[in-house]
């Protein structure tokens, strides 16, 4: 899978090169020590291009291709209690028009969790409205694999509403929700909540950062709760 994937991600940053690329570098770090020792930090790194893309002779107008990694990583009283990451590539053709088509790939592992990996590729179709308003849908194909179970091939259905805005005073808020059923069993499925809100500093390459994310399984493996929910404060280094 690796191989059928990464080509197309790199095809995609080669020729991206008639428009504009933005890359930013988030990094939230807590410490504890005394009667509780804690240790933890969240890392996101992504890189976005806005323009148009030339695939040979093939020019598509007013295109995004967004590529996000990120990890988190905990440890309480020398027990690791969280420890996960995800990667996301999307390419989302005629982006800032009413309606647009998009390819997107996904990968997520959580050790506390007991998820070794979760990877997901699909095509779908956004329709935006005013006011920074929009809403996807998206057919996945998926591969789930959990400690000490054999992985499963499935097939995911995706909706996202989605809220971005950018404001006078520097300020941005970025929130969507994913909601995931299996196409076979609509009881089973997944719910994925983001929230970023940006704060300009006096600095025009730095920012504040707020994110929350909470993430829901309604069919856990045993023992492991339903929800997860995880807040960070951090700064942003735009380059």
């Amino acid at each position: 899978m690796r191989r059928f994937v990464l080509p197309i991600v790199v095809s995609f940053l080669t020729v991206a090169q008639a428009g504009e690329w933005e890359r930013s570098f988030t990094g939230a770090v807590s410490t504890q020590q005394g009667n509780t020792n804690l240790t933890s930090y969240a890392i996101v790194f992504t890189s976005e291009y806005l323009g148009d893309l030339k695939l040979g002779s093939l020019n598509l107008k007013d295109s995004e291709v967004k590529l996000a990694l990120g990890h988190t990583r905990g440890r309480l009283n020398n027990a690791l209690y969280q420890h996960d990451g995800s990667a996301s590539f999307l390419v989302d053709i005629l982006a800032h028009q009413t309606f647009s088509p998009f390819f997107l790939s996904y990968w997520a592992y959580d050790s506390t969790t007991a998820l070794v990996k979760r990877l997901q590729m699909g095509v779908g179709g956004k329709y935006s409205v005013p006011a920074g308003l929009s809403i996807s849908f998206a057919y996945l194909w998926e591969i789930e694999e959990y400690r000490k179970k054999e992985a499963v091939t499935q097939f995911r259905l995706s909706i996202r509403p989605k809220y971005k805005k950018k404001f006078v005073n520097g300020i941005s808020i970025n929130y969507m929700i994913f909601i995931q059923p299996l196409i076979k069993d609509f009881s089973n499925f997944l719910v994925d909540n983001h929230f970023v809100l940006s704060i300009p500093t006096v600095s025009e390459k730095l920012k504040l950062t707020m994110m929350w994310r909470d993430q829901f399984n309604s069919q856990p493996q045993e023992k492991v709760e339903k929800r997860d929910s995880d807040f960070n404060v951090g700064i942003t280094w735009l380059f």
